[in-house]
């Protein structure tokens, strides 16, 4: 069975009563650990999640649903892995999910869900 990531109690439980926050912060990389408890002192409704180093985000249950997320991207993680990221944020059900990354030549990508056509 898959675990929440780091900080992901918070949010399971808000989703559980459609509570939907502002904005949901995963930090990864080195720092992400420090920025994430920074978000959580944040008096704005942002929750932080926390990739661990070394781990596939595919080894965790993302509690995402209709959620606008930002990942956080520090040093460390390459672009396979980011993408790997965005990939189950969006098979997770998140709505948006953008790229901040202060280190490359591109500060923030987009990836937004595809729209169901029924």
């Amino acid at each position: 069975m898959k675990r929440l990531p780091a900080y992901g109690a918070n949010l399971a439980q808000r989703l559980k009563w459609n509570n939907l926050p502002y904005l949901v912060i995963v930090c990864l990389g080195l720092g992400a650990w420090t920025s994430a408890k920074s978000w959580q002192k944040s008096p704005n409704d942002i929750i932080p999640l926390v990739l661990p180093d070394g781990k596939s985000p595919a080894s965790f249950k993302w509690p995402v649903n209709n959620c606008r997320i930002i990942i956080e991207r520090f040093p460390g993680p390459s672009d396979h892995d980011v993408i790997a990221l965005v990939t189950e944020l969006l098979k997770s059900g998140a709505d948006s999910v953008v790229i901040w990354d202060q280190y490359s030549s591109k500060l923030f990508i987009k990836y937004k869900a595809r729209e169901s056509t029924c």
